[in-house]
């Protein structure tokens, strides 16, 4: 099985669903689902992207452990609480932005060696990835988005840039618009 779809109906996907599933390289969920179970992707050692649907507010232990070649995943702000042992041992993740009011356990990144070669604890390494976004240029905000195209990721910037800073240096605007 390389895909997996869930339809909107699907609010849980219980643990160990697709543990082992070491073709599995892309999985799509929609929105609906509330929890992601115990296991569910443990092992699926192809998949390199996940994005988690807003409507998502858990994901239990060991979801994603030993997915090694999962590189980013995009959290939802919606989302409320990560246990322990979710991504343990993913060796190249390195792009993940967890909502500053997310419950993280702090053994849920164990063994992730991109992310941890990069932090002294795993507390600081949540609170990094909690702030991850403060104070970075747009340049490297683009740069660190890597589940949208690059158009609608500008577009996503100019349109936070329009809500939150109305009075906003018009250079930024420009730039946001051609880039």
């Amino acid at each position: 099985m390389k895909r997996i779809e869930s339809p909107s109906t699907v609010k849980l996907i219980s643990g160990h669903a697709f543990n082992g599933c070491d073709r599995l390289e892309e999985v799509e969920l929609f929105e609906g689902l509330v929890e992601i179970g115990s296991g569910v992707f443990m092992e699926c050692k192809l998949l390199e992207r996940f994005k988690v649907p807003s409507t998502v507010k858990k994901i239990r232990n060991c979801a994603f452990s030993d997915c090694h070649f999962l590189i980013g995943v995009e959290l939802s702000e919606e989302l409320e609480t990560i246990e322990y042992s979710a991504f343990e041992w993913c060796y190249s993740l390195r792009s993940m932005a967890i909502p500053p009011t997310a419950e993280v356990d702090s053994n849920c990144f164990e063994g992730c060696l991109d992310l941890r070669a990069l932090f002294d604890s795993q507390q600081d390494l949540i609170s990094a990835l909690k702030r991850r976004f403060d104070g970075l240029p747009v340049h490297k905000l683009c740069y660190y988005q890597p589940f949208h195209s690059t158009d609608v990721t500008i577009e996503r910037l100019y349109e936070a840039i329009e809500v939150q800073h109305r009075s906003v240096h018009p250079a930024l605007v420009i730039a946001v618009k051609i880039a």
